[in-house]
């Protein structure tokens, strides 16, 4: 599985597409703000499998785990 981070629509047909402002974005990879509150507070709109994209704070936990 592979994922792209980009501005525009996507060029194949992804699983799960994640919209967010920059600055949430950067709140994400900083630990200020977790993928499930910022879905619940419309942060972060998904379009696809929500599953998906709740997998990002297992993703983020192990990246900072690798600092």
């Amino acid at each position: 599985s592979c994922g792209r981070i980009g501005h525009g629509d996507p060029e194949c047909n992804p699983d799960v597409i994640l919209e967010m402002m920059e600055n949430d974005l950067q709140a994400f990879f900083s630990g200020e703000l977790h993928p499930l509150s910022a879905y619940m507070s419309g942060r972060l709109c998904v379009k696809g499998d929500l599953s998906v994209a709740l997998k990002l704070e297992e993703l983020f936990k192990a990246m900072k785990q690798r600092r």
